[in-house]
């Protein structure tokens, strides 16, 4: 939750070979406003390698996410990018299944 991470978190990673990912963009869907709305705040800062946070969930009814997702993709197209997964993004070939094999403290 809000992208803290702290030491445990990332020698956990770093023991399992895993990245740690954030998000270079908020879009703050999870605050009242329609998808044009978080359009709004997301294409001015949008730049190629952006990684964008959106909900998939909110409190109560469908996440702005889900609606905004369509819209985002066509202003991608237009200026010739695309959405890739975190691992096209970081150029990983193939993803193991993950065991938790990390030591507590």
């Amino acid at each position: 939750p809000l992208g803290l991470l702290n030491p445990r978190i990332l020698r956990c990673a770093a023991e399992e070979g895993l990245e740690v990912v954030g998000w270079s963009l908020r879009s703050y869907d999870g605050l009242a406003g329609a998808p044009d709305v978080v359009l709004g705040r997301i294409l001015p800062r949008l730049t190629a390698g952006a990684v964008v946070l959106l909900h998939d969930r909110v409190p109560e009814g469908e996440p702005t996410a889900v609606q905004t997702v369509p819209a985002l993709a066509r202003h991608l197209a237009e200026r010739g990018l695309r959405g890739v997964t975190a691992s096209e993004l970081l150029g990983i070939r193939h993803n193991a299944p993950l065991e938790d094999t990390c030591s507590g403290s």
